[in-house]
């Protein structure tokens, strides 16, 4: 039987985009067993597209088992190397699938809960009233330089001002982050496992994001969000499903040169920070999109 094996280098919304050319790859050759290669392997989980997950540090006895005399095909390419990432041409799941040949036919990206996991997040949330759910910082632990990204996380004035607004109008505002993260003030923070998390979000009444794992995981679930954007691009990471804000034009851009191949350092590096104010994004064009009945999650 023939394997492939597909080697995932990145983090966990790069993994939730995967599903997509995983999901293609297996329509096509229905026959062949599928194997990631992942530190994630939890977003995999009941993904019926797959025979097997395995923790890069765990493959020792895959050579002897499924590459050695085996009919098999291994696919370890990372597509944020490739120039139609790089100049932002194509969006990732499409550049994806062009690595592994197949066509992406307007699917969209895969999770799989059981009712037992969505009943645990309703059990956790316990759900009274409205709830906002707001993500300002992303990045794994330990990847950003900086306790804060300004080439990707909100600003956490504008943020912190969007909230107070959200809760005079009564919503619940739960801050999506994580323990290192710093905390927006009057909001709770949700102590379960990311999974669980990945669910709780569609729960939300209004949700306020930035390109990071939970749009990847709403636009996954067919729910609506708000996004914010500045160094990346909608049109490689993004979905239509979601309102999409992008930040204005860096006036007196300084580039560098340890992103040779990029604009700017997607871990935040501050002598790169073009602007000269924090006001990055119109706190009322938020507030205005978060009103409309187009950014309802549920």
């Amino acid at each position: 039987m023939k394997t492939l094996i597909l080697n995932i280098q990145g983090g966990v919304g790069k993994n939730i985009v995967a599903t997509v050319p995983v999901k293609q790859y297996k329509k096509e050759n229905p026959t062949t067993e599928i194997i990631i290669i992942t530190p994630y392997g939890f977003i995999w989980d009941n993904n019926p597209n797959i025979s097997e997950v395995l923790h890069p540090e765990k493959t020792h006895s895959l050579y002897q088992r499924r590459v050695k005399n085996k009919e098999v095909i291994i696919s370890a390419s990372d597509p944020y190397q490739e120039q139609e990432y790089i100049l932002k041409d194509k969006h990732l799941a499409d550049i994806w699938c062009e690595i592994l040949d197949v066509e992406r036919e307007e699917e969209m990206p895969e999770l799989f809960f059981t009712d037992k996991e969505k009943e645990e997040a309703e059990r956790v949330l316990k759900k009274e009233g409205p709830v906002f759910m707001i993500q300002t910082n992303g990045g794994a632990e330990g990847f950003q330089k900086y306790p804060i990204s300004w080439a990707r996380d909100l600003p956490l004035n504008t943020a912190q001002e969007i909230v107070d607004e959200m809760n005079k109008k009564g919503y619940r505002t739960i801050h999506l982050r994580r323990k290192d993260q710093p905390q927006l003030e009057n909001t709770e923070y949700v102590e379960v496992s990311l999974r669980i998390l990945l669910y709780m979000i569609t729960l939300a009444n209004k949700t306020l994001l930035i390109d990071s794992v939970f749009q990847h995981a709403l636009a996954a679930q067919g729910k609506k969000s708000v996004v914010c954007w500045i160094v990346n691009d909608p049109k490689n990471l993004g979905y239509d499903i979601h309102e999409n804000i992008i930040a204005p034009e860096q006036e007196g851009h300084r580039h560098h040169l340890e992103s040779y191949l990029e604009r700017d350092d997607i871990t935040g590096a501050i002598h790169q920070y073009p602007y000269n104010t924090t006001e990055i994004f119109p706190k009322e064009e938020i507030l205005k999109l978060l009103d409309s009945k187009a950014s309802i999650a549920r």
